[in-house]
């Protein structure tokens, strides 16, 4: 059977590098993008809230982890990892540059 925590851990590094490509991938759009087209950009990332999912999704299989008797020193990076992909998907880091 498969065990949560291993998984949370993959899910959660992966989800952080997904969140940081999809930001700098927004960033180099609106780079190039002028006056009103900027003004609507903001819309384009709605498309990307969805991905703050993949960090729920982490942060829930370490808590199924914690029912199946892990130690909570194994469960925090997990849970640490899920809670900072969903900022930096809900944060527009684009705009800072």
């Amino acid at each position: 059977m498969l065990k949560p925590v291993p998984i949370a851990y993959f899910l959660g590094i992966l989800g952080i590098i997904t969140a940081l490509k999809l930001q700098y991938d927004l960033a180099l759009d609106y780079a190039e993008l002028t006056g009103k087209e900027r003004a609507l950009f903001g819309l384009r990332h709605l498309d990307l809230l969805p991905w703050a999912g993949l960090g729920v999704l982490t942060i829930l299989l370490a808590g199924l982890g914690r029912l199946g008797g892990a130690p909570w020193k194994a469960l925090w990076i997990p849970i640490l990892l899920g809670v900072v992909q969903i900022l930096l998907v809900f944060l527009e880091l684009w705009r800072l540059g």
